[in-house]
């Protein structure tokens, strides 16, 4: 009910925005989709990754850990998961 005033178009818009900018988590033993703000911005590395991303049960929240040092104006890049930049 009420969904009618949105078009096939703006629901593949919408999905298509949410489902790309999500991260699969796990809290509390389930697993959960989460938005981040700012995460999305991450560059995807599948191999050469410099930061690891998950959350974090003892803050509570969603965190992005480098592990090793990372120079001034170097991008950051996070593995999406167990796929290729080509895959995505």
């Amino acid at each position: 009910p009420g969904f009618e005033r949105f078009t096939f178009k703006d629901f593949v818009w919408a999905h298509l925005v949410i489902s790309t900018r999500c991260y699969g988590i796990e809290i509390n033993g389930r697993k959960v989709s989460a938005m981040v703000p700012l995460a999305d911005m991450f560059n995807h590395e599948f191999e050469n990754f410099s930061a690891t991303w998950g959350f974090c049960d003892r803050t509570k929240g969603f965190l992005i850990e480098a592990f090793k040092d990372i120079q001034g104006n170097t991008q950051i890049s996070v593995p999406y998961g167990h796929y290729s930049s080509t895959r995505l």
